[in-house]
């Protein structure tokens, strides 16, 4: 089974663990030197949309890590300083996105010959531009159907978000493997999605129920001690689907 082979091949290759690790542990001593720790225990189950690095500060309702803008967005009466502290770590982030996800395509045996460094400095700014993009776009589709269709408006717009993740789920991919623009990753992740084989329905359907399994889990025991904990164990198990993923897509280039 794909997902299977994907974490063997993790294990044999753990050190790329270290980036959303080192990442989500710098965010949370941030978070935590802005906010002290708050929230109580709850059964959210959120459905995550980003692929690439992962971080747990995608599935968690409160935003105790502050490498995203959700921070600001709930803790607006903060000063300047902290909103350039956020938008540090998410450049910090965005830098290492291409080292992560060229990694993640030497070990599912795709062709690489440039450094890790290399990829960050090569893709930072298209990755710190695309979270900007992506949030007013969210923001957009959100406050336009809420408006108009109040609750109702709000499941539209999840159902369009899921749809078109899972359309477009090799887009972040596509922007590295074939150093494309904005619309040319869009067009060849969508390709890919079209020449789709059983490995990409099992990689995606772990992608969500997984998201969605620890984000419960977290909530459900929320604690600081909880969030250390998941840092690594998010860290480890999406890094595992990312992988499973980047593998499927490396299959399909194969087979074409």
């Amino acid at each position: 089974m794909s997902l299977i082979r994907a974490y063997i091949r993790l294990n044999r290759n753990p050190g790329i663990l270290l980036i959303p690790i080192l990442i989500d542990a710098l965010a949370l001593i941030g978070g935590l030197s802005s906010v002290s720790f708050y929230g109580e225990p709850a059964s959210p189950f959120k459905i995550i949309f980003e692929t690439g690095l992962p971080s747990l500060s995608h599935i968690l309702e409160h935003p105790v890590l502050i490498n995203t803008f959700k921070f600001i967005a709930y803790h607006p009466e903060y000063p300047p300083l902290t909103w350039a502290f956020v938008l540090a770590f998410i450049l910090f982030q965005s830098f290492l996105q291409g080292g992560y996800i060229n990694r993640l395509y030497s070990m599912a045996g795709g062709d690489s010959d440039t450094s890790f460094s290399g990829q960050c400095l090569k893709y930072w700014l298209r990755f710190f531009l695309l979270s900007f993009i992506l949030l007013f776009f969210q923001m957009s589709v959100v406050t336009l159907l809420v408006f108009m269709l109040h609750y109702i408006g709000m499941f539209i717009a999840l159902s369009i978000f899921i749809v078109l993740r899972v359309i477009y789920i090799y887009f972040e991919f596509s922007l590295v493997v074939h150093n494309a623009s904005f619309g040319q990753a869009l067009r060849i992740s969508g390709r890919y999605f079209k020449d789709r084989t059983r490995e990409t329905y099992v990689s995606v359907a772990a992608f969500f129920i997984l998201g969605g399994v620890l984000s419960y889990v977290v909530h459900a025991f929320w604690s600081i001690y909880a969030i250390l904990l998941f840092i690594f164990i998010y860290g480890y198990l999406m890094t595992g689907v990312q992988l499973a993923l980047m593998t499927s897509l490396v299959n399909i280039r194969r087979e074409r």
